[in-house]
């Protein structure tokens, strides 16, 4: 069985133990009156008690007093607490109580002399062994008391009822790596801590986190801190990337079933990464002529076909605005690229001819991956087609229009005869 820490804090105040006048009303307390351990032994944090010294009248000297223990079941650890113009010991004399049981002795002289002060001389840490029967209750009797007329004495009680039995559990566990995403530099990314627990008896904490490491600035704690388990899920963190990987500790005081603990992770992020977007080619390419179809007159137009390729994923897009001299149009005017890759479309230059040709420029700027673009063509509206004569068609029910037909059938006829004779 694993022993049940105990933190039971014992003062005494005294009057000397060189010379020993008449006692009036010096009073040594234990306060409160008892503290608890854990249900069926099992680990615990407690409370704590005092040793209170009121003097209550004149006391020259120092004073004198036994702690009795049950040595089979609980472990002290004293040590003195010495206030100025005072010697103190706090000491274990083995046998040195009734029975020759174990004790602890407390002995007081006040340097200055007069009236010793009313404070606390002795804390006493105690480990009560693990397995002990609910109900229990163990003495903390003072005696053998020097200079002090009233001892109130204390116990250490075991309650009736099952131990906790919950385990607080991690993932990743204690000592094991948080690992940040990726992002661009500036950007908060998160990750987490689960929070889990085994046992359905009690419950445990997460407290006290606090970062630590190169980089600890870069990190914080967003939630989570402190949690009682169960109900608690996570463990909540973020990490503000910069140019450069970052690296710090991340420790939490943990209190469970088993007692109080100590988890530490570290903690990781990638540097800043800058995301491309696509690189922009255009077809035809910058500085080229561009010379619009002819026409009679009606708007014609052309193409200039602007392709992306590459560029990162979630990285910004690319984008083109286009504007034309007068007497030229373009549309669609701005076109936007969305990484990786993607469709290409067009800026569509238009113009309508007239009786002269038109010269102009369209320029695209914008920005892709290489950076800035500024593009531009000289294109070329030329002037208007003069239209054909339309054509003249005779009705088929003139006199024109038969005399014409008489004329191709008499054609055709010398025709043949004359390849008749030729035979």
């Amino acid at each position: 069985m694993r022993p049940i820490k105990l933190l039971v804090a014992l003062g005494f105040v005294a009057a000397s133990v060189v010379a020993i006048p008449t006692v009036s009303a010096q009073t040594l307390v234990v306060s409160p009156a008892s503290v608890n351990g854990t249900p069926a032994g099992g680990p615990t944090t407690p409370g704590s008690v005092s040793l209170v010294f009121t003097n209550g009248g004149a006391n020259p000297g120092g004073f004198q007093a036994d702690l009795q223990y049950d040595n089979a079941v609980i472990t002290p650890t004293p040590t003195p607490v010495t206030p100025a113009g005072h010697l103190v010991t706090c000491q274990i004399i083995v046998g040195g109580g009734p029975g020759g049981t174990d004790v602890i002795r407390i002995v007081v002289a006040n340097l200055g002399g007069g009236q010793a002060a009313d404070g606390t001389y002795c804390t006493i840490p105690l480990s009560v062994a693990a397995g002990q029967a609910t109900g229990s209750t163990f003495p903390l009797t003072l005696a053998a008391a020097v200079n002090v007329a009233t001892l109130v004495n204390g116990a250490v009680n075991i309650p009736a009822g099952p131990p906790p039995d919950v385990i607080v559990t991690f993932t990743p566990a204690s000592g094991g790596t948080v690992t940040f995403p990726g992002g661009m530099p500036a950007a908060v990314v998160t990750q987490s801590i689960a929070i889990g627990n085994t046992g359905t008896i009690g419950s445990g904490t997460v407290s006290g986190c606090v970062l630590g490491g190169a980089d600890a600035g870069a990190f914080a704690i967003t939630g989570g801190n402190p949690s009682t388990v169960p109900p608690a899920t996570s463990l909540d963190l973020s990490a503000t990337l910069g140019a450069a990987a970052l690296n710090a500790t991340l420790t939490c005081n943990v209190t469970d079933s088993t007692g109080t603990s100590t988890a530490t992770w570290t903690l990781t992020a990638p540097a800043g990464t800058v995301l491309a977007a696509p690189t922009l080619a255009a077809n035809p390419a910058s500085g080229t002529a561009i010379t619009l179809p002819n026409s009679y007159g009606t708007p014609v137009s052309s193409n200039i076909v602007i392709t992306p390729t590459g560029g990162d994923a979630g990285g910004p897009d690319a984008s083109v605005a286009c504007t034309a001299t007068a007497g030229f149009t373009v549309t669609a005017a701005t076109l936007t690229f969305t990484p990786p890759g993607g469709a290409a479309q067009n800026a569509v230059v238009g113009c309508t001819p007239g009786a002269a040709a038109v010269s102009g420029t369209v320029s695209c700027g914008g920005t892709d991956q290489a950076g800035v673009i500024n593009w531009s063509w000289p294109v070329t509206c030329p002037a208007a087609q003069t239209a054909p004569p339309p054509p003249t068609f005779v009705p088929a029910s003139s006199l024109w229009s038969k005399l014409a037909l008489f004329g191709v059938f008499a054609a055709l006829g010398m025709l043949i005869l004359g390849l008749r004779r030729n035979h």
